[in-house]
């Protein structure tokens, strides 16, 4: 999934540097969030994030995935590249019973840490039966 996952493209050497990398002893802070991430009882620090973007949300404007789909920051805290929410557009989608229901915005931010914002889907888009981080 190169499109929805762009760190494991060949433009980011810090992907091939990590799988080559004893992490244990190279990056440590890596191995305590993968080793935290996997622990049952750790703490989730996106906030229920199922989706994240880095720089590319400031570099790729308009062409970046999440971008068409519609975002909102729901803290100005996660605004880290000061872009400020999407465009508002009412969208329409149809129900699996073939009803419809509209709403604005796809994602919205659940934390950001970094370089890094994370997104879930919102309370609107779940209305149409959609499951959070599917």
């Amino acid at each position: 999934m190169p499109s929805l996952i762009s760190s494991i493209g060949s433009k980011n050497p810090r992907y091939k540097i990590a799988l080559c990398a004893n992490i244990v002893v190279e990056y440590p802070q890596v191995y305590s969030a993968v080793t935290n991430a996997l622990d049952p009882e750790g703490t989730d620090f996106s906030n229920g994030g199922c989706w994240w973007d880095g720089m590319d949300l400031a570099t790729k404007g308009p062409r970046q995935l999440h971008y068409k789909w519609g975002y909102k920051f729901t803290d100005p805290s996660h605004d880290i590249y000061s872009l400020g929410d999407t465009p508002l557009k009412l969208k329409y989608k149809k129900r699996a019973n073939n009803t419809v229901y509209s709403y604005y915005y796809t994602l919205e931010s659940t934390a950001a840490y970094g370089g890094t914002v994370f997104w879930k889907y919102t309370p609107e888009y779940l209305a149409g039966g959609n499951t959070q981080c599917h």
